[in-house]
């Protein structure tokens, strides 16, 4: 059953309508999306030899050709200017003259960066072929000024290009005069990503660390630590710093000392990635996903092995990894970790979580056929009560081969657009109430899972009928052990939704001063899979002793009435009332031991930071 729901249109069938005129057949790629939501793409004739780039405007649903060549150019990222006159674009290709087999054939590719005017004939080279990766995107102005583009090389800096018509510039494409590096903005850098909706720059390098308060250890000012900056673009000033943190991910503490140019020839693999552009190489999986009202988050994905004996053996499908993933929210300065052991290094290597933002309050992290992981990291509250959907990965992750990147539309709401860069499959996503009600009343669903959708209900979506259905099954099973729990979070959480829909706005201060969960943030939550057998297993165990001791009080009843002492429907005595408590309480928490369950699937881990 898959907890989301899911709609498919697909991209290709829709350009291959609206360029039904053609005779011949080719391949797509999907190299940039720009400021409006416009896809640009590759098409690449597989019958003539040739290949061009346009751009599709899903608003209008048209193409526009905006350059041709006369072979085919493997173009892995464009950019055109907001008028659409001019458009830039990085090609990834081997060196005329050199020969090699198919082997090595990767290792000879280089980059190179083009000029053109849109349907011109002239393509000026802007950048010498470098086997550094290097990409560039137009910065989006209203007013009419000189064009100005970002040139992204990859562990070299970050350039300001200009683009004007006078006759005193250097190079000049169908009349179009570039007047070279503008500005240098950041030297060598280790992984960069553009947000085309705020026209803001975030990038990765590694610089002196920062001196701490007094009385504290002071860094080795020798040591290169990496900082994580972000750079806003002004139409109508420059650009300035908004952001510069000190980064811990895992992986990159042994590159302090070593800094960029070290790191990077450890890891001479390129990730081309258009959608959201990013620059960087195999060591960094990156991404930054922010809004509009303050929410920034940084998601880091990677690999590891637990600590073992160092061995001389290449990682090889037989081996195990942890599938593992951190959000670090800058907006509250909290730090969640999550981790799947025990994966196969050739099933891990596969899989690539897709981070997105949900509605408000959420961040989904998904993973095709997987899992999907609702973060409640919103800025109503403190991040918690975090919702597990998805099916076993065992079972599933042989199909997911294919890379899922977010496509941003100005006019999108509730619902997340996924594009599958393979086959050009549009995913809608939607997490539906009808499926959070469904993993909540899962037999083997844990605590903590189902006090997050009951958390969800309350207060981001709330739907008390929603929450009134979910309560039906408690008048049926008064013998649960989670029966305490559940009335405890409806209670602190209905209450808490109440006030904030009836507190006065100038007093929505004092909100933060009231409980909004009874789930404990701090707290390390271990979600569990195959518990089936072992609830099985406490049922027939529990169950018959219990049973048994029924039967065995049935029988000491009639004989304590036989000699003369009160009925036993008579009330108990406070203090026997106490004892029974005592001694319920204690049968429970030895119950739910997690001794008796295992713990098999460490999904989230909070820390604060």
């Amino acid at each position: 059953m898959k907890e989301v729901e899911v709609k498919h249109s697909n991209l290709r069938d829709r350009l291959e309508e609206i360029v039904s005129e053609r005779s011949e057949t080719g391949e797509w790629r999907v190299i940039g999306q720009e400021q409006d939501g416009a896809l640009l793409l590759c098409w690449m004739s597989t019958e003539t030899s040739y290949s061009e780039i346009g751009v599709f405007d899903s608003d209008n649903n048209s193409y526009t050709v905006l350059y041709k060549f006369d072979t085919v150019r493997n173009v892995i990222q464009a950019s055109v200017n907001l008028n659409r006159t001019l458009l830039v674009f990085s090609v990834y290709e081997k060196e005329d003259g050199i020969e090699s087999d198919e082997k090595e054939k990767e290792n000879n590719n280089l980059y190179s960066l083009f000029l053109a005017r849109v349907n011109g004939d002239v393509a000026v080279e802007l950048h010498s072929k470098k086997q550094n990766q290097i990409m560039a995107q137009f910065l989006y102005w209203r007013k009419k000024s000189p064009d100005k583009f970002l040139v992204l090389a990859h562990q070299e800096a970050i350039q300001i290009y200009r683009v004007e018509g006078s006759d005193d510039e250097s190079e000049t494409a169908d009349g179009v005069r570039v007047s070279g590096a503008v500005e240098t903005i950041v030297g060598a850098f280790a992984w960069g990503q553009w947000d085309p909706t705020h026209q803001a720059l975030y990038l990765i390098h590694y610089r002196k660390p920062m001196h701490r308060v007094e009385g504290e250890t002071q860094p080795d000012e020798t040591e290169l630590a990496p900082t994580l900056s972000a750079l806003q673009f002004h139409e109508d000033m420059p650009h300035e710093t908004v952001l510069n943190i000190p980064l811990n991910l895992p992986g990159m503490e042994g590159e302090k000392e070593k800094g960029e140019a070290a790191a990077a020839a450890e890891c001479r693999t390129h990730e081309n990635d258009a959608v959201p552009l990013r620059v960087h190489d195999c060591s960094l999986d990156v991404t930054v996903v922010s809004d509009s009202k303050g929410i920034l988050c940084i998601c880091h994905h990677y690999l590891y092995q637990p600590v073992k004996p160092p061995t001389s053996e290449v990682m090889d499908e037989s081996n195990t990894v942890h599938f593992a993933y951190s959000v670090t929210l800058l907006h509250h300065g909290h730090v969640i970790h999550c981790n799947i052991p025990g994966i196969p290094f050739s099933q891990a290597t596969t899989l690539r979580p897709t981070f997105t933002m949900y509605n408000d309050q959420h961040l989904l992290v998904y993973c095709a056929d997987v899992f999907i992981h609702m973060l409640d990291v919103g800025q109503k509250h403190e991040p918690c009560c975090h919702i597990l959907l998805g099916s076993h990965f065992e079972e599933a992750a042989a199909e997911v081969s294919s890379r899922l990147v977010t496509l941003w539309h100005p006019h999108l709401d509730s619902d997340q657009l996924l594009l599958n860069l393979t086959s050009l499959d549009v995913i809608k996503l939607k997490v539906t109430h009808r499926q959070l009600v469904d993993a909540y009343k899962l037999v083997d669903a844990p605590i903590e899972n189902r006090l997050a959708i009951l958390h969800y209900f309350l207060i981001h979506a709330a739907e008390p009928d929603i929450v009134a259905q979910l309560l039906e099954p408690i008048a049926e099973q008064s013998m649960d052990l989670d029966i305490t729990s559940v009335m405890q979070e409806v209670l602190v959480g209905g209450a808490f939704a109440t006030v904030m829909r009836s507190l006065p706005s100038d007093a929505h201060a004092l909100i933060n001063l009231l409980p909004f969960t009874t789930v404990n943030a701090a707290t390390p939550i271990e979600v569990k899979v195959m518990v089936i057998g072992s609830v099985v297993l406490n049922q027939i165990v529990v169950g018959l002793a219990v049973s048994y001791l029924s039967v065995l009080m049935c029988g000491i009843g009639v004989l304590i009435a036989w000699r003369g002492f009160s009925p036993l429907r008579q009330l108990p005595t406070f203090h026997w009332v106490c004892v029974e408590l005592a001694l319920h309480i204690t049968l429970t928490a030895v119950y739910r031991l997690d001794l008796m369950h295992g713990k098999q699937l460490q999904l989230s881990k909070y820390d604060k930071k």
